[in-house]
């Protein structure tokens, strides 16, 4: 009687999920009796406690996920930990209120499972089994966590880092010999937090004082991680299988008389999945790993070659989980919110922006400046946060455009509407084209996983 109460304690504890997500359990007599063999079978073992805490801590690994994205553990999941842990706990940490109801929830469980592993009185919990019976036969959609996960790490596979590399050299249709390209990749903005795009707090003072001399618009990432947008947004391919490093941006610009720098705030480990598909073609690396986005603007002035073109792209931490990486002073939004969080970071790399486009200003050399984001993110829509899920909030990001000394044609920008139409600008302002033929919808919007195992989708 005592290993089948403890079978229901741990069985129907699934249904917690509805108190922290919108997801829902539907009990499945097969997987309850799988649970209740596995207990029967480690009853005589003297390393019982210990077994079911060990089992406990499955279920925790799911509520915690769920907590944070709503759904439940995938293995290119349980993947992104293993190559991400630093930048996971570091959210964690920040966010930490969050996880709280399930924490709780699975000490009280620990602690069920120690009393229920000695002798007790059975009567006791004789309503628990009464009460578990009931919700039994209760219609929901879900299965049992602590199976899932253990599912999902057999189903991982290693995700491989080298890119498809082809030796072959594009040449240019022309030769440019009087431009500067500045690429601004942002870290996890979304559009809808900018008060450039209409959002009601003033994030964005700098840009919307610039408003009459920017192109602004929402556009589709290629990806919803940083990971894999990034790689496919430079090389111009729809996945991994297909990039063509004689296609990298890198690439082109070097050989039309560029110099090429690339300059990250970000750390070396958070770009070890990036790196590989920069290319060598570029003459000025500098992964900064400061996480202050001013010094983009620093060393942009210190590296620009006055003597030469210049193709730079510039990858900002910026609204990096746990949106905490910006000076005290830009504490302007004082709610302690997680979005208000996010939107003083959003006030600094609106500053950061501006120091760029100020500085854009001054040159006498033609210049355009294009921004947009690796992905955007969530911030507790429909109880997700953070991104690598197919959603419209992470696959939408900003667009926006200044350009100084040159003119462009406003129905060019008008038709760009994904990062693959960003690609197909820049190659043609690197003089690779003497028209641009933007891709046409459905765009493709990969998953988290450069080994394409998350799968895509198709958004129009």
């Amino acid at each position: 009687m005592q290993t089948i109460i403890l079978s229901f304690l741990l069985y129907f504890q699934n249904f917690f999920i509805v108190c922290i997500s919108d997801k829902f359990f539907e009990p499945n007599i097969f997987e309850y009796l799988l649970i209740l063999t596995i207990l029967i079978l480690v009853q005589t073992s003297k390393y019982k406690t210990i077994i079911l805490i060990l089992w406990q801590i499955l279920y925790c690994i799911e509520f915690l996920f769920i907590s944070y994205f709503n759904s439940t553990i995938k293995p290119y999941d349980i993947k992104l930990f293993f190559t991400h842990s630093n930048e996971i706990f570091e959210s964690f940490i920040n966010l930490y209120h969050i996880f709280i109801p399930s924490i709780i929830f699975c000490t009280i469980m620990v602690i069920f499972i120690i009393k229920l592993s000695h002798k007790i009185n059975i009567s006791r919990y004789f309503i628990i089994f009464i009460l578990s019976m009931l919700i039994f036969f209760q219609p929901k959609t879900q299965n049992d966590l602590s199976l899932n996960l253990i599912q999902n790490i057999f189903n991982i596979s290693f995700l491989a880092n080298e890119p498809l590399n082809n030796s072959n050299k594009l040449n240019p249709h022309h030769k440019i010999n009087n431009l500067n390209i500045v690429l601004v990749v942002a870290e996890s903005m979304r559009y809808k937090n900018l008060s450039l795009f209409g959002y009601k707090k003033n994030t964005t003072p700098y840009l919307n004082n610039l408003k009459t001399d920017l192109f602004y618009k929402t556009v589709y990432t290629k990806a919803t991680n940083t990971d894999v947008s990034i790689p496919l947004l430079i090389n111009g391919a729809n996945d991994f299988e297909n990039i063509d490093i004689s296609n990298n941006l890198f690439v082109l610009a070097s050989n039309n008389n560029f110099y090429t720098s690339f300059i990250s705030t970000q750390s070396p480990k958070s770009l070890q999945y990036i790196m590989p598909y920069l290319s060598d073609s570029i003459n000025n690396i500098k992964i900064l790993n400061s996480k202050n986005d001013e010094d983009l603007y620093f060393y942009l002035k210190k590296d620009y070659q006055n003597n030469s073109n210049n193709f730079t792209v510039l990858q900002m931490t910026g609204e990096h989980s746990p949106y905490s990486y910006y000076p005290k002073s830009f504490n302007i939004f004082t709610n302690n919110s997680i979005e208000d969080n996010y939107n003083n970071s959003i006030r600094y790399s609106d500053y950061v922006l501006n120091l760029i486009i100020q500085y854009i200003k001054k040159q006498d050399k033609p210049t355009i400046f294009i921004c947009t984001s690796d992905h955007g993110e969530l911030l507790g829509e429909n109880n997700q946060y953070g991104h690598n899920r197919f959603e419209k909030d992470i696959y939408t990001v900003p667009l926006i455009i200044y350009t100084h000394n040159i003119k462009i044609d406003k129905n060019i920008l008008k038709n760009i509407n994904s990062h693959q139409d960003i690609y197909t600008f820049i190659k043609y302002l690197l003089g690779y084209s003497q028209t641009i033929n933007f891709v046409s919808a459905p765009y493709r919007i990969n998953g988290t996983m450069q080994t394409g195992e998350d799968g895509y989708i198709l958004v129009n």
